[in-house]
């Protein structure tokens, strides 16, 4: 299939110092649980999920979100991560079996996601 237009709902786990080793695999494991369409690891201090759009997608993205949450209240190690949440239009490639293939492109501007996250994070540290 070719690649086409399409929204998608895209998380970002933001740690401001990056994740260390052991932190990392803790927030990897959460995400691959959460079973997104696609994520991946941009820098060492964020980590995006993208999920297609369906009941099953939004639930999944809901469930990330909640279970990173969770986490950040339940560990000291955690507790200054940031996430954020947004309903976006990319330019996705699919396979024939409707599975993303490739990270999705965002169509917006992907640092405003970013902000919210490291105000997240942030506000976490204030509050």
């Amino acid at each position: 299939m070719s690649a086409k237009h399409e929204k998608i709902f895209f998380v970002i786990i933001y740690n401001e110092n990056g994740f260390t080793e052991r932190d990392y695999f803790q927030v990897r494991d959460i995400v691959n649980a959460s079973e997104p369409d696609y994520w991946n690891l941009i820098q060492p201090c964020t980590v995006d999920a993208y999920f297609l759009v369906s009941n099953r997608g939004k639930e999944r993205c809901e469930n990330l979100v909640s279970k990173v949450n969770d986490l950040k209240k339940n560990s000291t190690a955690h507790q200054y991560l940031g996430i954020a949440t947004s309903f976006e239009e990319c330019i996705v490639n699919k396979s024939i079996f409707g599975k993303l293939k490739s990270c999705p492109i965002l169509m917006g501007n992907r640092m405003d996601v970013c902000k919210s996250a490291v105000e997240n994070s942030k506000s976490t540290m204030e509050g």
